[in-house]
């Protein structure tokens, strides 16, 4: 059916809501390039170090509390169109549920923990340009998923300098480019015109103000912002902050966008896929239209504030 898709932006439908569920929804992974190039940068544990946790947390399997039972029950119809996914989230045919008083169900999550120990063991660049990268390439095309071995080499992390922006007596720093975080300083700005003298407690003026502001930057936001060809719905989406005792900060947002994504499980890798695709107006001639190479429009907004107090 074509129709407007509600699942994250007001954009006209695609056929079979394509762009949404399913191996033509899916984008190239880019947190783990994301991640290792940070590490490379400012990490002082080993990157296999650093992979420990999420490697233990895997091995022991998915332990289902009643909000993951009800979260993979809401997306069960999609879940099973799946094999692979049916085989890890519905292993019986339904959601896992506990009995009252008993420890909950685990489920595993099969050929992750190998996919991650590999990663482990040869660094972020196997995903992209290694062996892994090529299993994962033969994985994805066997799930009909249109991912080349160019389509991983060729993606490179982009790191920027952020300057950051004043509102009122704080200093903001959030992510620049193709984030919300552009988004997030429109609305800054013109909340700080139209509320010159904030009150303490906020009355109806202030709400009045948020909302004008907040629905003026959505509107520039997507009309005028995408990538150039050269350069409100359940989520997997997971915000970390950290700050250790050396006074550094990290804002860490990472996401499959909709709930399980794409759908989609690698049946040999493990590996459950973005619907990236989504992030992409689908209409052509449109400044966030999809093209070869192209970074999609996303809503993430990590941000770090620093009061003049220093704080």
């Amino acid at each position: 059916s074509v129709g407007f898709d509600s699942d994250l932006f007001n954009w006209p439908g695609v056929l079979d809501n394509r762009n949404v569920l399913g191996p033509w929804s899916v984008a190239v992974p880019g947190l783990v390039a994301g991640l290792g190039a940070v590490a490379d940068r400012f990490a002082s544990i080993p990157w296999d170090r650093l992979l420990e946790p999420a490697i233990e947390l895997v091995a022991q399997g998915l332990s289902v509390d009643w909000y993951s039972s009800l979260k993979i029950a809401s997306a069960a119809e999609e879940l099973v169109r799946f094999p692979s996914s049916q085989a890890v989230y519905l292993p019986d045919g339904h959601a896992p549920v506990g009995q009252w008083g008993a420890p909950p169900p685990v489920i595993s999550l099969g050929a992750l923990h190998t996919t991650l120990q590999r990663l482990a063991e040869h660094g972020a660049d196997d995903f992209y340009r290694g062996s892994l990268a090529r299993d994962i390439v033969t994985d994805a095309l066997g799930s009909e998923i249109t991912l080349s071995h160019d389509d991983l080499a060729g993606y490179r992390p982009i790191l920027r300098e952020v300057e950051g922006f004043t509102y009122r007596d704080a200093r903001i720093f959030t992510a620049t480019g193709l984030s919300a975080g552009p988004t997030l300083k429109h609305t800054l700005q013109l909340l700080e015109q139209q509320l010159t003298d904030p009150a303490e407690v906020p009355g109806s003026e202030a709400y009045s103000a948020y909302a004008a502001s907040m629905m003026s930057a959505y509107d520039q936001r997507l009309r005028d912002l995408g990538d150039s060809p050269e350069g409100t719905s359940s989520s997997c989406t997971t915000h970390l902050n950290v700050v250790d005792r050396h006074g550094n900060v990290v804002a860490l947002t990472q996401t499959l966008l909709s709930l399980f994504g794409s759908k989609v499980v690698l049946p040999e890798t493990g590996i459950l896929m973005n619907n990236g695709v989504m992030w992409f107006d689908p209409r052509p001639g449109c400044p966030n239209s999809i093209a070869p190479g192209k970074r999609p429009l996303s809503n993430m907004c990590p941000v770090i504030a620093r009061q003049a107090s220093g704080v």
